[in-house]
């Protein structure tokens, strides 16, 4: 089987002996699991639509969408907590071989290529991110399609990723210290405005180009809008900002408008918690790996609540409605101490997540190629499987990285963020349920596999994830979830039909061997002779 280069991990072998190496670079709960949770949910959306969703679902209907989505991330911290507690999983190399040993190789390779497809969509999602903010900055690369720049964005961030993982923790490094930065300045912005003012003033061109305002992600500026609300105090402000009382009660309630509606603004929203999973992808890096990663993420998905509802409540407290609908500029108007070092916080921070997207998903894909448990039968004797992609090159997933992007690519021509942010939920939020409900039918079903010494686990948590999980989806879009749970159905058809020899425990073997138990041991023999009889 095929060994994955884990993030966080040196090579030992090159520097010398490998157990004081390793050793001596094995992270705790807050560098290996918090730090990184946080990096992966903490993404472009809250620099560029949590004003949008503040302003036309209001805060309450906010606070309804971001608890939601909470209870979303914390039941399924809590199945995943059970499951890096479950027998030996733990000690696995990442999240792949983590829900194999705990769930079985045939529910794993499905729950794992959902996931993988989730994590490319993350990317997608970030680097269209990263060209709304180009074109705001650089309004003549609006000449140019935005399908061309996130495709340059992504050839780049695989370039880079390509380059070895070392190159590629130094760069993140960087880019999450910008982020923390640009969210810093966000939070300054918000609780100082309006008594404080960008160094480069408030961002108002002469208008002579299209600002029309019809979309932000087409790069208008919002400079009409900004003067149409500048206030007559005489500074060009919107005239509602600063006003909080005022602008809390104008903002309590929805002002929904076609194109956003609570299903788009919760399908926006939610992949602010879709990096849960990331604390288990450094398994092999951490010192305690059973309680990092139930320590580290549930302290993570706790901490991005209280901040999103911060963020929040701070937006429909600094602007009125009109200004918070604007259709872009309101960064512009209250960012302290530069509103063109903001915008250039926004573009690392996104393309930082992006690479991070890039650096899982081909280890990701390889460790499941490596299993081969995936195959399709086509006729002539053809057979499809990954098993290309497991294939190492200087360590490095090199045919993995290449499918990725040429995967991602495809997604990219989509060209919205507010296009892909829909898909993006759906695919975590089906991977979410199938942990749920796995973990929900293992603990019911009393599997002799299924060992979890996770204190805080009950079947009961597995149960209510998976339905919250399903309600979302539908909430989201309905036709969408169908699809979404027919394709899944489909790839665990496949997995049990093509019948692959595990080598280690299987729970779906497991489930089978107790359902069957069980049936057996609830027949009534005299009853069944008796009537048998003639």
């Amino acid at each position: 089987r095929a060994q994955m280069p884990q993030l966080g991990e040196e090579d030992a072998g090159a520097k010398g002996k490998g157990k004081g190496i390793k050793a001596e670079h094995k992270l705790g709960t807050f560098k290996g699991v918090f730090m990184p949770t946080c990096e992966n949910m903490w993404g472009v959306i809250i620099f560029l639509r949590f004003y949008t969703i503040a302003g036309h679902a209001g805060l309450g209907y906010s606070l309804i969408i971001i608890t939601l989505s909470f209870f979303v991330a914390l039941l399924t911290g809590l199945s995943l907590s059970a499951i890096a507690t479950c027998g030996t999983s733990h000690g696995m190399t990442g999240v792949y071989e983590m829900l194999a040993r705990a769930l079985g190789k045939e529910l794993a390779t499905a729950t794992g290529l959902i996931y993988f497809l989730g994590i490319i969509f993350l990317a997608v999602l970030e680097c269209l991110g990263a060209c709304e903010e180009l074109f705001h900055i650089f309004p003549s690369t609006k000449e140019y399609p935005v399908q061309l720049w996130g495709s340059i964005f992504m050839l780049g961030l695989v370039l880079l990723v390509g380059g070895g993982i070392k190159l590629v923790s130094k760069i993140g490094l960087v880019a999450f210290g910008v982020a923390l930065l640009t969210f810093l300045g966000f939070y300054v912005s918000l609780l100082g405005a309006p008594y404080l003012y960008a160094v480069d003033g408030v961002y108002l061109p002469d208008g002579s180009g299209d600002s029309s305002g019809s979309s932000g992600s087409d790069g208008s500026d919002g400079s009409d809008e900004l003067r149409r609300l500048a206030s007559s105090e005489g500074f060009p402000r919107p005239s509602g900002v600063g006003n909080i009382a005022h602008n809390l009660g104008e903002n309590w309630g929805p002002h929904w408008s076609d194109k956003y509606g609570f299903s788009e603004c919760l399908s926006l929203f939610f992949p602010c918690f879709t990096g849960i999973l990331s604390g288990a992808n450094r398994a092999s890096s951490l010192t305690e790996p059973s309680t990092a990663i139930p320590n580290g993420t549930l302290g993570a998905i706790c901490v991005s609540y209280v901040m999103y509802l911060s963020y929040f409540f701070l937006w429909c407290a600094v602007g009125d409605n009109a200004f918070l609908t604007m259709s872009y500029g309101q960064v512009n108007a209250i960012f302290w101490p530069s509103i063109k070092a903001a915008q250039v916080g926004i573009i690392i921070a996104s393309l930082g997540q992006a690479m991070q997207c890039i650096v899982v998903a081909p280890r990701l894909l390889a460790s499941i190629a490596a299993d081969n448990m995936l195959r399709i039968r086509l006729p002539r004797g053809i057979v499809l499987t990954l098993h290309p992609f497991s294939k190492l090159t200087a360590g490095e997933p090199r045919r993995a990285l290449v499918f990725t992007y040429l995967f991602g690519g495809c997604f990219v021509l989509l060209g919205s963020l507010d296009v892909v942010a829909p898909l993006l939920s759906m695919c975590f939020l089906l991977c979410y349920a199938s942990m749920n409900i796995t973990v929900f039918v293992l603990s019911i079903l009393e599997d002799p596999h299924w060992r979890p010494r996770w204190r805080y686990f009950h079947w009961s948590v597995g149960l209510a994830g998976f339905l919250l999980c399903c309600t979302l989806m539908f909430l989201i879009n309905w036709y969408f979830a169908l699809a979404a749970w027919a394709v899944a159905l489909v790839i665990l058809g496949l997995i049990v039909q093509a019948g692959a020899q595990t080598d280690w425990g299987s729970a779906l073997h497991g489930l089978r061997f107790q359902i069957a138990t069980r049936s057996l041991l609830a027949i009534d023999m005299e009853q069944y002779l008796l009537a048998s009889w003639q």
